[in-house]
């Protein structure tokens, strides 16, 4: 087959603690732009938490793409079939290009979540309103990382598992480039130069971008893990009823 491969083992100490939850898949790709009909995928990579595996592929011939989609395409399929749970951020953008089905490809997409305070001049007087905006990927899973999972969810920072975790993403992130500079990496250092770093540099975007994906997964865990006791918390205190069609969704989401 005519793709770059890479796989990549990642330490278990790296790796978030998703207790009960094995068959997931984190999938990312890279294209050339945003158009489903006038561009194309040139990296794509999955992450499978069960065996702690990241298997990257790099596309070096444009006029191989069909054969390249395909192939993209029918590997998520065979992980789906075989009863994973496949998650991608922003899924409607993979969704889009490998034309995958709705129900395929579950989304990682985080919200920033933030109190705003409004003055209405009808009434002379303020009122908070939550808003929501899309946040960006890369920043949310930082946050996590170096905020969430050592100060809210280990409760500390001086944890060696942490010092590692930081050390490793900091030497991952040296290299990391920014998604939009893929596009002209691969037109430029790649195509015109065919400077083999640029493969390594796709590649690794590719990679980091899973990774951090993943702990995404993992924060979503936990706010389902925190809704599930909520729900309990508030039946017990209020009135001793759930909706079984809400327990039966936060029972199964994982």
């Amino acid at each position: 087959m005519s793709f770059v491969k890479r796989v990549f083992s990642i330490d278990a100490d790296l790796v978030p603690p998703l207790f009960g939850i094995g068959r997931h898949l984190i999938l990312d790709i890279e294209t050339t732009g945003l158009d489903t009909k006038e561009d194309i995928i040139i990296c794509g990579g999955f992450l499978d938490y069960k065996t702690k595996r990241a298997y990257v592929y790099f596309l070096p011939d444009p006029l191989d793409y069909p054969k390249f989609r395909r192939f993209l395409r029918n590997t998520v399929l065979w992980y789906a079939r075989n009863r994973y749970a496949v998650w991608a951020y922003n899924a409607d953008f993979e969704k889009s290009f490998l034309n995958l089905p709705d129900d395929v490809v579950r989304d990682l997409m985080v919200y920033r979540v933030f109190l705003r305070t409004y003055y209405d001049e009808e009434f002379d007087e303020e009122y908070d309103s939550v808003d929501y905006y899309l946040a960006k990927m890369s920043l949310v899973a930082i946050d996590i990382i170096k905020v969430y999972y050592p100060k809210i969810y280990l409760g500390k920072e001086d944890n060696p598992v942490v010092k590692k975790l930081e050390s490793y993403l900091s030497d991952v992130l040296k290299d990391y480039i920014s998604s939009d500079r893929v596009p002209e990496i691969y037109y430029k250092k790649w195509l015109l130069r065919r400077d083999k770093q640029a493969i390594d540099t796709i590649i690794h975007h590719n990679f980091v971008d899973l990774f951090l994906e993943l702990w995404i997964l993992w924060y979503m865990a936990q706010v389902v893990y925190m809704l599930q006791d909520a729900l309990k918390d508030f039946a017990i205190r209020k009135f001793g009823y759930l909706p079984a069609e809400i327990v039966r969704c936060l029972h199964d989401f994982f």
